[in-house]
């Protein structure tokens, strides 16, 4: 005997009426890759409508016909039962591999574990397939001690990275569940009670919000407890049936009898429409339905008055008129039809309402309704919806070049390539003169499709070319589609080859053409240009002016969502290249929540592309390697081409930052063939730029790479590329010893990066930057230049001991001798008032203690050494906020219980002079650089620590520190030549600093007048 599987156990609630919550949607999207979500919540919470709607949503991974749904009842406790059921509902999956899926035989002894094993590897286990999404509801009533649970758990381990597995459960997930996954991919969502900011779902949702206040709904809210369930007004279910209805369909028809032929003619006029205001029943089945209606619901007999006013037939009343309407005689049954799709398309309800055109035999008002909404669906985001009227049409008909045309624009945010491809063979196929509105619209749609993929390569060349023919033409075309066809030239022309020598005029024909144009374009042309600017060439300010140009467009419903993705993408670009780590992370997140919101999150492989790149040049490593190993799952689950975001340029780059040269070579060279093969210009130039840098820290020269570079920056016209090649230069001139050719060349650079304010870029290494800043002012390079460079390259002192004076620190204390604070040149002044002394006591504290740290409880008790523990730990947070105020949030640092100046930010005389007297017996200095040490020390030493400064700990170490240069200075001169004049010289000026020190007999003996 077969299987009895219930008609509603595979399938999943009606969607009709309920809510899409984007609340809880993108709680759905936090889920890691191979994630099971766990949705906890008591009955009637709507954990089945939540599920049902993502399914329906653009949020979910997978397509409708890939998700499954299961509701589990008593009978899947027997393993045998939920294999055999579960395979039935695959059954309905396209392409899904049910006959190669094992039929475990009743009462036959086998290990459920290891058959879903095998079961599992064979349905999920292959490599190229679409993602599919499952839905078990009704987990509860599985018994605790059923082996099911350990199918389910395999189940949650097989799934690949755009699979979703959602289980909803009045109860939290056994242990079995638990077990079998890392905590990280168990997302549990509990929380399904209704927010006030979800307003605007449930009023667009929901027809029985429709109308209804913000404040009425809060209040309604309050009133309901903030529950689903009881926030709309209850539709009848079976059980709350009088119980002569449940005979059903013959006590409808008893009960709809009492209305004559005549009420029955309007109540089946009404039969595809389920909830509707009077004046909607009223233009179906006129004033009598109306009546009638009204009649039902006052009497509770299967209709509902819903809070805004209109009624809703129950689910039974509803079926059973559509099934007696299609008694009606042909003609009246197609009116009945068409009238309800036209009810509904005045809604917007436009998948309902085309289905019923196409009932009723009315193709054409069908084909009508789908070109009248497709503009909008396709600015407001709606793609998916937009793909489906499209597929609902005729065959015949959806081979007309209009229909091609938005079928392509609905695609262009899921599958980028395959629309591209899409719109080039549509407008190849037509003649710009007979259809010039699709002509112009799928010539723009390729290079709009080629940008948002990133496959920039010499087809957009090619497309420039062939349409040539038509510039001639142009004249006799309307103005839109004459727009459309000189933007996609113009921008094809410059994102395909910035080489080119008619860039320059395309440019400036693009940005006089903008302004004439309407919004939704205005917005995708500036946002285009604004990553030519940045990423072709370097420009910074042009690049600001597309991005905030167009920022107020944001919040217009006419620019379509993938539009103003490309425009997060080009503020974060932005502000990597203008080192603003805040605005980055802030934009970045933005981007993330706009893409969830959209259903956009599968094309967002650019978001990490560039964060990698931007923390790596800031010199964070970790995020870095953490973006690089994002965009590369993102590179597996989306279908790439390997195009600008190259998975071997961002790995170039990362490495570059980090010092790593070798493979930064390695994988840039991979990147280099990779952009010469598809005929990406600008990838190249980024490569070469990588190329000749890594090359150069590891002072090889690569003089081809760098003559190519320089050859591609002038015709590109990029200050990025020109900027990269002089850097090659000034490090390939260090490391050669080419000191005058190293110092003229970094001043020029220093030159060319104020005037280009690039703060970032691609490969950029921090460390190797401040090596060659240091460098620079030990060979005599204008300090005023390289003070500008640290400044705009925000680069800190190199790991050197020999770091030169004039560094310019953020902060700079002068301690020896007196007390002093600069602050970016500036001096600060502290009050001389009571209140401002704890702040500067702590801070000749941290000065004293030059770089080490101190304990917190030690600096309590230095300050408040009459305070109890809790009270002193109290002032000296507050006293370490104050000095915080006064000399930047960055000059001190406090973690593990530990207190100290930021060396990265701060310095001091102090530690200038330490290095210096470190360098006088440092073995690998020649004794020219240790006699400058010594001179360098004399110079500094000024006079005593914090002179006046009366604390213990400051007393202490200004003791100790005359004794230790003292000491060390004339341990020093005693290596040298007693009788040099230049070395009594400076006997005589150490004698001066310390006048009443005494000395050691043998140097006496030595220098008999300085006793």
């Amino acid at each position: 005997m077969g299987l009895l599987t219930l008609p509603t156990k595979l399938v999943p609630p009606d969607c009709y009426g309920l809510v899409f919550r984007r609340r809880l949607f993108a709680q759905i999207q936090q889920a890691q890759p191979r994630s099971l979500i766990w949705v906890t919540a008591p009955p009637g919470a709507g954990k089945s409508s939540l599920a049902a709607t993502w399914l329906h949503s653009d949020d979910a991974p997978a397509s409708r016909e890939h998700a499954v749904w299961y509701r589990l009842d008593d009978t899947d406790a027997d393993p045998v039962s939920f294999f055999q059921h579960l395979k039935r509902a695959l059954g309905q999956v396209p392409d899904a591999p049910v006959d190669l899926l094992e039929d475990p035989e009743p009462g036959a002894l086998f290990n459920p574990e290891e058959l879903a094993t095998r079961w599992f590897e064979t349905l999920l286990g292959t490599e190229v397939r679409a993602p599919y999404a499952f839905v078990f509801d009704d987990v509860h009533r599985l018994p605790s001690d059923t082996a099911t649970w350990l199918i389910l758990g395999v189940l949650a381990g097989s799934l690949r990275a755009s699979d979703r597995a959602l289980c909803l459960s009045r109860q939290d997930p056994p242990e079995a569940i638990v077990s079998a996954l890392p905590r990280s991919r168990l997302l549990r969502i509990t929380d399904l009670t209704v927010d006030p900011e979800e307003f605007e779902d449930f009023a667009r949702g929901s027809m029985a919000f429709r109308g209804l206040s913000r404040e009425a709904f809060v209040a309604r809210l309050r009133q309901a407890g903030h529950w689903i369930s009881d926030l709309s007004a209850a539709s009848f279910d079976h059980s709350s049936l009088r119980p002569g209805l449940a005979g059903f369909p013959s006590q409808f028809s008893h009960l709809l009898g009492a209305y004559g032929a005549e009420g029955h003619e309007a109540l089946l006029a009404t039969a595809f429409l389920q909830v509707g205001d009077d004046a909607e029943w009223q233009i179906l089945g006129g004033a009598k339905a109306v009546a009638i209606l009204t009649e039902l619901a006052a009497g509770g007999r299967a209709v509902t008055r819903l809070a805004n006013g209109a009624l809703r037939k129950h689910d039974l009343l509803h079926e059973w008129l559509r099934t007696a309407a299609t008694g009606l005689p042909s003609g009246a049954l197609q009116q009945a039809r068409l009238r309800a799709g036209q009810v509904l398309a005045a809604r917007a309800e436009l998948i309902s309402a085309v289905r019923l055109m196409l009932e009723a035999h009315a193709p054409h008002e069908a084909r009508r309704l789908v070109l009248e909404h497709a503009s909008r669906l396709n600015a407001a985001g709606h793609s998916r919806e937009l793909l489906e009227l499209l597929g609902l049409l005729p065959e015949t008909m959806r081979q007309e070049p209009i229909l091609g045309l938005w079928h392509a624009y609905g695609r262009l945010p899921l599958r980028p390539p395959a629309a591209r491809e899409a719109f080039r063979q549509l407008w190849r196929s037509l003649d710009p003169e007979a259809e010039p509105f699709v002509y112009g619209a799928a010539v723009f749609g390729e290079v709009r499709a080629a940008i948002e993929d990133w496959s920039i390569d010499r087809r957009l060349l090619d497309l420039v070319e062939e349409t040539a023919p038509v510039c001639s033409r142009l004249g006799a075309l309307p103005e839109g589609s004459r727009q459309m066809i000189l933007l996609a030239r113009g921008l094809a022309l410059l994102m395909g080859d910035p080489t080119h020598p008619a860039g320059p005029e395309a440019e400036s024909e693009l940005q006089a053409l903008v302004p004439t144009l309407p919004p939704d374009l205005q917005f995708s042309v500036e946002s285009i240009l604004a990553h030519y600017c940045l990423w072709w060439r370097g420009d910074l300010v042009a690049a600001r002016g597309h991005v905030t140009a167009v920022e107020p467009l944001l919040d217009r419903s006419d620019v379509p969502p993938v539009t103003k993705l490309l425009w997060y993408y080009a503020a974060v670009g932005l502000a990597f290249w203008d080192g603003d780590d805040d605005a980055l992370r802030r934009l970045g997140e933005e981007a993330r929540a706009f893409g969830g919101k959209w259903g956009l999150t599968a094309r967002m492989a650019i978001l990490p592309w560039i964060e990698a790149q931007a923390f790596a040049a800031h010199g964070d490593h970790a995020a870095a390697v953490a973006a690089l190993h994002s965009y590369e799952q993102f590179r597996r689950g989306w279908r790439c081409t390997d195009h600008l975001s190259s998975l071997h340029h961002l790995r170039a780059a990362v490495a570059l930052s980090a010092g790593d040269t070798d493979t930064a070579v390695s994988e840039a060279s991979q990147a280099c063939a990779r952009a010469r093969e598809i005929g990406n210009v600008q990838n190249l130039g980024t490569q070469y730029a990588l190329l000749v840098m890594a090359r150069a820290a590891r002072g090889e020269p690569d003089v081809p790479t760098l003559a190519a570079l320089r050859t591609l920056a002038e015709q590109a016209r990029s200050s990025a590329f020109h900027l990269q090649a002089d850097l090659a230069e000034v490090a390939l001139a260090h490391a050669d010893g080419r000191v005058e050719d190293f110092v003229q060349g970094w001043e020029l650079l220093g030159q060319a990066a104020g005037r280009l304010g690039l703060r970032r870029w691609s490969g950029m290494n921090r460390a190797f930057l401040s090596m060659l800043a240091n460098a620079a002012l030990h060979r005599g390079s204008e300090a005023r230049v390289t003070r500008a460079l640290v400044g705009l390259w925000r680069l800190t002192p190199p790991a050197d001991d020999h770091i030169h004076e004039d560094w310019p620190y953020p902060i700079q204390i002068r301690c020896l001798g007196g007390f002093a604070i600069d602050r970016d040149g500036d001096p600060v002044r502290a009050s001389a008032g009571k209140a401002q002394r704890k702040p500067l006591e702590l801070l000749w504290l941290l000065v004293a203690a030059d770089g080490r740290g101190l304990a917190q409880d030690f600096v309590a008790d230095q300050l408040w050494p009459d305070l109890d523990g809790d009270r002193a730990m109290h002032t000296l947070r507050t006293t370490l906020y104050r000095l915080r105020k006064l000399v930047g949030a960055d000059a001190v640092v406090q973690e593990n219980d530990h207190i100290q100046l930021n060396l990265a930010t701060v310095g001091t005389d102090l530690a200038a002079l330490r290095a210096a007297v470190a360098r006088l017996r440092h073995p690998r200095l020649a004794p020219a650089a240790r006699l400058a040490a010594f001179d360098q020390a004399l110079r500094l030493y000024r006079g005593p620590l914090l002179p006046g400064i009366d604390l213990d700990y400051v007393a202490e170490e200004r003791r100790r520190l005359a004794e230790t240069i003292f000491n060390k200075a004339l341990a020093f001169l005693m290596t040298l030549d007693p009788a040099d004049p230049a070395t009594v010289l400076r006997v005589h000026r150490l004698r001066a600093l310390a006048p009443t020190a005494s000395l050691p007999e043998a140097l006496a003996r030595l220098w008999p007048g300085i006793a």
